[in-house]
């Protein structure tokens, strides 16, 4: 992209000799950019420490198999600032490309006061990510790689009383990030927001262990005028990473969830064996403490999103904010439910205003 940039500007130059000016206000502010964006690369990453001792400190990144395509980084940067649904563009020059080549991918997490490692959950595709996957010689493995950000728009949800969440697959990195950001907010008395409800398509109840040890540690302590609800919808979708690629059906069958609520799926076999997924996401947590499993309720098929909205909303005290960041079709499916629940004549009547938010699925 850089490339193909200074080429048309250089060809403007050359072939419009009338906009010189222009085009050299263009490559000011092109190369103010990228100045700012290396001395940027430089103080996050520590690389004055190259030449010494402890130039591992300026390069580690553990990589961490979590499945068969999916991986998470994580990097220890203690100069790295960063918000909620921000990214940062990772250079790995061992995987290939260059230190050049940087390729985006959005915080899973937030920093704390104890820690600024960053967190990138990572699905192998082409390209840089799949060349990543085939470098891995173990499920866990140390490779150098540079951070550079973050950018992007981060959103302040905590003034809002009812926050809903709603993520397919990957797409959870996106939303996770505020679901921390509100739930820290709430416990330094800094947010209006008394419900928090994550909604998350994924195909098999192992797939929780992605952001497993995100939730345990964000779940161990939940502010008590704080209500937090995790939906697991196992979807088990053979249309790719789309969870709402098939229309929801009518449910008949019942399946027991540990929060005690009943919930059910249609009788096929591949629906059968959602249930029992559902039954060994009970028993084995994948990964989550006893605390963190208390508020996660295991789900077979797909949400009714119209559904989960209105519900949450009828329970809003305030202004409820619902963001999402999946597929597009799921981004399509929410919008239309949100668009359902918040009509005029239903707000004129009082009930509670609802912002919607999405966030593209890919680059």
């Amino acid at each position: 992209m850089l490339m193909i940039f200074s080429m048309f500007l250089i060809g403007c130059y050359y072939h419009y000799s009338r906009g010189n000016y222009w085009i050299w206000a263009g490559f000011v502010l092109w190369g103010f950019d990228r100045g700012v964006s290396f001395v940027r690369l430089i103080v996050v990453n520590k690389l004055w420490l190259f030449l010494t001792r402890r130039r591992d400190e300026c390069r580690d990144c553990l990589v961490e198999l979590l499945s068969e395509d999916v991986m998470r980084l994580t990097m220890d940067r203690p100069l790295l600032r960063w918000g909620p649904g921000q990214h940062a563009f990772l250079s790995m020059p061992a995987i290939g490309g260059g230190p050049h080549e940087q390729h985006p991918f959005s915080f899973a997490n937030i920093p704390t006061k104890d820690s600024r490692k960053a967190v990138f959950l990572v699905r192998a595709h082409n390209g840089v990510t799949r060349r990543l996957l085939h470098h891995l010689n173990s499920d866990s493995q140390q490779v150098r790689a540079y951070v550079e950000g973050p950018y992007g728009i981060s959103q302040d949800l905590t003034s809002y009383d009812t926050v809903l969440l709603v993520s397919g697959g990957t797409g959870i990195t996106y939303v996770l990030s505020y679901f921390l950001a509100v739930l820290a907010a709430a416990w330094e008395g800094n947010a209006a927001t008394r419900h928090i409800h994550l909604v998350w398509h994924v195909r098999h109840a192992s797939h929780v262990s992605w952001v497993a040890p995100l939730l345990n540690e964000a779940l161990s302590g939940v502010p008590p005028d704080v209500t937090v609800q995790v939906d697991v919808f196992l979807t088990k979708s053979s249309l790719g990473e789309d969870p709402s690629a098939e229309p929801m059906a009518e449910m008949k069958s019942n399946a027991e969830s540990p929060a005690g609520t009943s919930h059910s799926s249609l009788e096929t076999p591949s629906s059968l064996e959602d249930e029992k997924e559902v039954r060994e996401g009970q028993v084995g947590g994948e990964g989550l403490s006893h605390t963190a499993s208390t508020y996660v309720r295991w789900r077979a098929g797909r949400a009714d999103l119209a559904e989960i909205v209105q519900e949450d909303v009828n329970a809003a005290k305030g202004t409820m904010n619902v963001t999402v960041c999946g597929p597009t079709q799921l981004t399509i499916d929410t919008r239309k439910a949100v668009s359902k629940v918040a009509t005029p004549g239903k707000v004129f009547n009082g009930q509670q205003s609802i912002e919607f938010h999405s966030e593209t699925f890919g680059w």
